[in-house]
């Protein structure tokens, strides 16, 4: 008897230790808030030329949330941070009021690739440069077919691009993956995703190798013809090399819609800022309910052991009404510092705060 008690206890301790962080990996920082008194989800960020870029991307107006009166709103806008100290100047615009499309920073501008409006997604890719005060816009080739909600990173100057939806309409989430040749400026189809389909996942890349975790499976709800939500918390790796998808170690949760790409981080580890775990998504869904926010853990993999660990909390909103973990927004490195920059706080409310994290340790 006494030893599935010992055993009790044991499991008790070691998720009390894997729910707090050992030790803090991150001092937080605010950057100015973007000019906007609701901020946006789903925003196209990334840095040019020193400068750090927010462009486009939606929200409900006066924050009113999914059931008020004002209708989700698409933006074209696009707000330039030429410096840390410097303030937000608006600069240009999209082709078109645009959002949740994978925006990378690459060493020949911000990399974006598809989107979506209300009526559409898109499959447009271009690049966006801050050059000498002004934006410039390049197109590249686009996509075979629309889509958004994807995610990826950039290896070896190609750019990898996982998942995703190509409509509005979609009850089935896609398990297309691409890879964009920066220099030969093509598309190339790549092995499909493995176990699901998946939206909102987050990618990383570390050592040559693209990392895939957790995201959303859409399936058609017969019954309803809507589409079922699963969250999931699975981990995979590529190797560009040879083409090979590999199981990794589960994580704890599904983080959904973290910031992404994942930051990679000292001692080989991948580390994902806050998400969504899908818990509380029947309360909006289902019960019109307040929802209580998003995890605020970030949690790293560490990719020689193949395990996780909690190394540090996203600062809660005790000190800022407007600072809890956000979903749905790019990571962005800039001055070698973590930047979340606007985003979703809880299910159709925005912040137009601007997170950063830096690293203490290098």
């Amino acid at each position: 008897m006494i030893r599935p008690i010992l055993f009790f206890l044991l499991s008790i301790v070691s998720l009390k230790m894997m729910s707090q962080p050992s030790s803090r990996a991150f001092e937080w920082e605010y950057l100015p808030p973007l000019p906007d008194a609701v901020g946006f989800a789903g925003a196209y960020s990334g840095v040019s030329n020193g400068a750090l870029i927010v462009a486009g991307g939606a929200n409900f107006p006066h924050n009113a949330g999914p059931w008020g009166k004002a209708p989700k709103t698409w933006y074209d806008d696009i707000y330039v941070l030429e410096s840390p100290t410097s303030t937000w100047k608006k600069a240009s615009k999209l082709p078109q009021a645009m959002g949740y499309g994978l925006s990378i920073t690459t060493p020949n501008g911000i990399f974006c690739v598809g989107g979506a409006n209300a009526k559409q997604h898109f499959k447009e890719a271009f690049y966006i440069e801050w050059t000498h005060g002004q934006l410039r816009f390049t197109p590249l080739p686009p996509l075979p077919s629309p889509l958004a909600y994807a995610s990826g990173a950039l290896i070896d100057n190609k750019v990898y691009v996982a998942g995703g939806t190509h409509a509005p309409s979609d009850t089935i989430t896609t398990q297309q993956f691409w890879e964009f040749d920066l220099q030969k400026k093509q598309w190339n189809a790549l092995p499909s995703l493995p176990n699901h389909g998946r939206m909102l996942a987050v990618a990383g890349a570390q050592k040559g190798t693209f990392f895939l975790f957790s995201g959303v499976k859409l399936s058609n709800n017969p019954a309803t013809s809507q589409p079922t939500r699963t969250y999931l918390n699975d981990a995979w790796r590529f190797e560009p090399k040879t083409h090979q998808w590999k199981s990794l170690a589960s994580l704890p949760h599904a983080v959904a819609a973290a910031p992404s790409p994942a930051f990679s981080g000292p001692n080989s580890e991948l580390m994902i800022f806050g998400g969504d775990d899908g818990v509380n998504a029947h309360r909006v869904l289902e019960l019109k309910e307040k929802h209580p926010g998003f995890r605020k853990e970030v949690l790293a993999y560490h990719t020689n052991t193949n395990t996780w660990r909690i190394v540090d909390t996203i600062p809660s909103a005790d000190s800022n009404p407007k600072s809890e973990a956000a979903v749905t927004t790019p990571l962005v490195i800039w001055h070698h510092k973590v930047v979340i920059p606007t985003g979703e706080i809880s299910p159709g409310i925005r912040s137009p705060q601007i997170k950063v994290g830096v690293p203490l340790s290098k």
